[in-house]
């Protein structure tokens, strides 16, 4: 992933609480969120529980967990993999209960934030990965009581992801981050800038009809 990711796509160094990943449609933002939540939890050697959640729980599972640019795939695995019990980083993904176990002993817990983030709620995360923060329709809920509260042990971090648009459910949350958020690197990454792992006609006629 290192070798093959541009600069704006990974983590940063240093001491911070969030990293906010955001960037148009096809910019690499899922990508670089769950490649981030990979290595974090790579590098944590003793077992740890972990975060992931989405607007909807549909979003969290099929697109954060199974989706291409999605969680598993970052790991080196496949949800076919997994559920035939061959694959060499994840033990489970119980999708009817939202957990996913790792043979290191890491657990993530998958959430929907449309549902407040209840899931997570009082549990104890070393990391979160908070996907399309924008269509958090519960954003207070979920951002301010849920996931703020749980994430509080060892390194504490939040890996953020959304578009641009501030015409959206949360956008008051976009510009906390953006503007009064202590503790925030806002990553922008560009959609023209990964046209290598994009189909030429979406750029002809999706972005750049959208350019300016």
């Amino acid at each position: 992933w290192r070798r093959a990711a541009r600069q704006d796509q990974l983590l940063p160094a240093g001491d911070w609480r969030v990293t906010y990943f955001q960037g148009g449609r096809g910019a690499g933002k899922t990508r670089a969120s769950a490649q981030g939540l990979a290595e974090l939890i790579q590098a944590t050697p003793e077992p740890a529980d972990w975060g992931i959640v989405a607007p909807t729980y549909r979003a969290a599972w099929t697109t954060c967990v199974e989706g291409e640019s999605g969680f598993l795939a970052a790991l080196g695995t496949t949800a076919g993999e997994v559920k035939q019990g061959i694959s060499r980083a994840v033990a489970y993904a119980h999708r009817s209960y939202g957990e996913i176990g790792l043979r290191s002993g890491h657990v993530i817990y998958v959430d929907s934030a449309n549902d407040g983030a209840l899931r997570v709620q009082g549990k104890n995360l070393t990391a979160c990965w908070c996907s399309e923060i924008g269509l958090w329709l519960k954003w207070a809920t979920a951002w301010d009581e849920s996931i703020a509260y749980a994430v509080r042990k060892g390194i504490a971090r939040i890996i953020a992801d959304g578009t641009p648009k501030i015409s959206r459910p949360a956008a008051k949350l976009i510009r906390r981050l953006l503007r009064d958020e202590p503790g925030v690197v806002v990553r922008r990454l560009r959609t023209v800038d990964n046209l290598a792992n994009l189909s030429e006609v979406f750029y002809r006629n999706v972005v750049a009809r959208a350019s300016g």
